[in-house]
């Protein structure tokens, strides 16, 4: 709402920028004449390393469509879930604004709605945003109730993907999905802090990603079988026990 200029790019107060930052974003999106462009991130607490990998040459520059982005074999180098390492024409927020009372995964939902609006992206395959690790952040805490506002976040961008057109891209975020649960949930196993109700919550929402992605076929059995374990230990021998018959049963039908 206060930005006075056509363009707007978003670095956070311990991250750093090359010196070709602005000028090759800039450049990819006049040059393709898209409303957003991209680049690397380099992650990492040294700064010096930083500025002596970031070099101007052999830097690939092309335009993706919004759904080949999340494919591209380079995917990794861009992230497309935060903001930054972007620039963004102006209008491109004209409608959209970051949700307020978030703690985490704001940035997500925000470049998913904007993502979707835009046919082209310019990226440039190249790390001129220093994204420093820090190690006491949010984002790096065992666990914290900001993490729901994350996997709420996480919701949100599936339904807005739930359709025919963007299946690919759905599947892609529901795995990603689970891997974060999966990953909160071996956090609040080890912490003490977490509150019972947060652990229920958490819970719930893992088991009906795991319904999700058996009814979608992302999953195997044993896979199944195992995560449920997880998430119930004390029924952890059941789930063996069905595993094993499972095996026998499949052995005996097709001689495996």
């Amino acid at each position: 709402d206060h930005a006075e200029g056509n363009l707007i790019t978003f670095v956070d107060s311990d991250d750093a920028v090359s010196l070709q930052y602005l000028q090759m974003l800039y450049e990819a999106l006049v040059t393709n004449k898209t409303q957003i462009s991209l680049c690397g991130i380099f992650r990492g607490k040294d700064l010096l390393q930083f500025y002596q990998n970031t070099t101007d040459d052999l830097i690939q520059t092309m335009v993706l469509s919004h759904k080949d982005i999340y494919f591209y074999p380079q995917y990794d180098a861009i992230p497309t879930s935060s903001s930054i390492g972007k620039l963004f024409c102006k209008r491109c927020f004209d409608n959209i604004k970051f949700p307020e009372g978030i703690a985490m995964g704001e940035d997500m939902i925000t470049m998913q709605r904007i993502f979707l609006n835009e046919k082209f992206i310019s990226c440039v395959f190249a790390p001129l945003y220093f994204y420093y690790e820090n190690s006491n952040s949010v984002m790096h805490q065992k666990w914290n109730a900001g993490r729901l506002d994350e996997i709420e976040m996480l919701e949100q961008q599936l339904m807005l993907l739930d359709g025919e057109d963007w299946h690919d891209v759905w599947v892609s975020r529901l795995r990603n999905y689970l891997r974060v649960l999966e990953k909160d949930w071996r956090c609040v196993q080890r912490d003490e802090n977490i509150t019972s109700k947060d652990r229920l919550i958490l819970k719930r929402k893992y088991h009906t990603a795991l319904k999700a992605a058996k009814k979608n076929k992302l999953i195997s059995k044993s896979e199944l079988l195992h995560k449920y374990s997880m998430l119930c230990p004390c029924l952890a021998p059941f789930f063996a026990i069905e595993e094993k018959i499972s095996k026998s049963v499949k052995s005996v039908c097709y001689g495996d």
